[in-house]
């Protein structure tokens, strides 16, 4: 794939033709950052039983145009408590953000 002249993205007739951003590139961005952000801030492991022994992922995939691993347990837990500060603090602000609409 070859880079657009004079360093225009794909999305720039787009924008131009009906004044919004590209759909596809906003949420490319948006997915990009939920991952690294859930990377940063957990530790995401095999769920572990009373004993403490880790529980083995059977590796069962779905059928169907996409497959995926079947559900299973995991364990989530965050790196340090200066983590779990930070992702408390911006919990509260997206929900005082978001309570001024209806949904």
């Amino acid at each position: 794939m070859s880079r657009p002249a004079h360093g225009k993205s794909d999305c720039s007739w787009h924008f131009i033709m009906s004044k919004l951003s590209c759909a596809n590139t906003e949420s490319s961005l948006q997915m990009w950052l939920s991952m690294v952000t859930t990377l940063w801030a957990f530790d995401i492991g095999p769920a572990k039983d009373a004993s403490g022994q880790e529980i083995p992922i059977a590796g069962e995939y779905s059928d169907g145009v996409i497959s995926h691993v079947q559900s299973h347990e995991c364990s989530i837990t965050s790196r340090s408590s200066e983590v779990e500060r930070i992702i408390k603090e911006a919990a509260a602000q997206t929900r005082e953000r978001l309570s001024h609409h209806e949904y």
